[in-house]
């Protein structure tokens, strides 16, 4: 049934971004972000959907832009799509936007995970002199 209110069908969409595990989702999507980190910026952003890089644009704007968050949000989507989740041309912003929204956080968990790793590491190396 179709709710007269907001003119669509109960439950979420098939397009949002569901609940994810993050760290198993952060362990198949980060060899995928490293290679787009080092693939040449037009060609990532050129293979982006129409509404991603539109919604990317805003974040620009906003001055929440950051480049790695291109080659996640492109790793999250070629990830989705192999999973058999792909991406419709036809889905609205608001949805782009919320696949953004997990490429962020697995971004933020990517940085973190560095961060700690070459901290150890500097601890370690500070530990054995």
């Amino acid at each position: 049934t179709i709710d007269r209110a907001t003119q669509q069908q109960p439950g979420p969409h098939p397009m949002t971004a569901p609940d994810i595990d993050y760290d198993k989702y952060l362990g198949v999507v980060t060899p995928r972000f490293k290679l787009f980190e080092k693939t040449e910026q037009d060609a990532v952003w050129a293979a982006l959907p129409g509404q991603f890089q539109i919604v990317l644009t805003q974040l620009k704007h906003c001055n929440m832009f950051e480049w790695g968050l291109v080659c996640m949000t492109k790793a999250y989507i070629d990830m989705q799509e192999e999973a058999g989740k792909k991406w419709s041309h036809r889905a609205p912003r608001d949805e782009a936007h919320d696949w953004i929204k997990v490429a962020k956080k697995l971004l933020d968990m990517h940085n973190l995970a560095q961060t700690v790793a070459s901290t150890a590491k500097a601890a370690e190396t500070t530990a054995l002199t």
